[in-house]
């Protein structure tokens, strides 16, 4: 079973330079718990739980560029490659989450919930 086999969802990729207000707007529309931040060269994620830290900690000006606040490395996997591959990446990184690419370019995302569906199956 392949990574296109799988549900994959649609992605909220967002510029560096974007507010984190219009950020979270993108991503309430397209029902994700995460963003994913686009630099010049490189991509990485904002995850639900990252906000929440962040208003604890009182720590957030909803004008400000989403590259204030400090993502994670967004790992990805091509949609040719196995599923169980998925897996182990997301097993062996502590992580839910990995972009979805096709011809190098992010088409979406797949969660782990989404892997194990498709295994159920």
């Amino acid at each position: 079973m392949r990574v296109k086999d799988s549900y994959i969802h649609k992605a909220c990729i967002v510029d560096s330079s974007t507010s984190l207000k219009n950020a979270l707007k993108l991503s309430i529309e397209l029902n994700r718990s995460e963003i994913i931040i686009k630099y010049e060269n490189s991509y990485e994620i904002l995850t639900d739980s990252d906000i929440k830290r962040l208003l604890y900690q009182d720590s957030i000006d909803m004008r400000k560029p989403i590259s204030n606040y400090n993502g994670y490395p967004l790992l990805s996997i091509d949609e040719d490659d196995f599923l169980f591959n998925a897996y182990l990446t997301l097993i062996e990184k502590n992580i839910k989450r990995l972009a979805v690419l096709r011809e190098n370019k992010r088409i979406g995302v797949i969660e782990q919930i989404d892997i194990f569906k498709s295994f159920c199956q």
